[in-house]
């Protein structure tokens, strides 16, 4: 192969296609939540926030999506990837907000797969990159044989179990999943966010039946990029 630059249509044979939820800012990308190292052994321990995982569920079942999850999953050792996929951010984002989450389904593989896609945030420095994971491992791995974290990089190390205090770093940022009305940092409030961008009153959302949840249409980010801010040390999640 030569070293031309590559044409979307090419970047996008080797990286697959990006997701684009109408719910969140920007694009994603997933990959088969099967293949997960440490989510794969937490999904069996109960009281985990990998043991109902959403991204096994619904439509992650289809067909089209697996057939789209193997597809990006072969393209992370293809020796241009990492090439393809800054073509893929730069298309995308010529006409979206600047910001990307990584593995809306899935985690990091490898060291090599997170060195990669450092490397891809430091070759899009107009673009906030955020990154949730539960491979604390992988990520401490690559920092110690050297490896930097880009600033346009933001990545929140999971904790292993809901309602469980933030994991222990002072050099990442961090998330949790909680249950009630003890949480740690900033609780992310799109449970009950519209789409219009208002935010309902937790003690108020909490009274509403099912029913009245889904008539809100709540789920949206609206004006917060909380996931993204490395100035936000941890983000809470209500386990729905």
């Amino acid at each position: 192969m030569t070293n031309q630059t590559l044409s979307y249509n090419e970047a996008k044979e080797i990286v697959g296609s990006f997701s684009k939820t109408t719910k969140m800012p920007g694009f994603s990308i997933g990959i088969s939540a099967e293949l997960c190292g440490v989510g794969s052994k937490l999904r069996k321990i109960k009281g985990s926030v990998c043991a109902d995982c959403y991204a096994l569920k619904g439509m992650y079942r289809m067909p089209s999506v697996k057939k789209a999850h193997a597809i990006r999953e072969a393209g992370i050792s293809h020796p241009r990837w990492v090439e393809a996929f800054v073509v893929m951010l730069n298309h995308h984002t010529s006409f979206a907000v600047p910001y990307f989450r990584w593995h809306d389904a899935g985690d990091i593989r490898s060291v090599e797969h997170f060195s990669k896609i450092c490397e891809i945030a430091v070759m899009s420095p107009h673009i906030r990159h955020w990154i949730p994971t539960r491979e604390n491992k992988i990520i401490s791995e690559y920092v110690r044989l050297g490896g930097l974290i880009p600033d346009n990089l933001c990545v929140r190390l999971s904790s292993p179990m809901v309602d469980q205090a933030p994991v222990k770093t002072v050099a990442y940022n961090t998330s949790t999943v909680h249950t009630d009305d003890d949480w740690s940092g900033k609780e992310c409030q799109a449970y009950r966010t519209s789409k219009d961008g208002k935010i309902m009153a937790r003690e108020i959302y909490l009274d509403l039946t099912k029913e009245d949840k889904k008539e809100y249409d709540f789920g949206y980010c609206g004006e917060c990029r909380d996931c993204w801010n490395k100035d936000v040390p941890n983000v809470s999640y209500l386990k729905h």
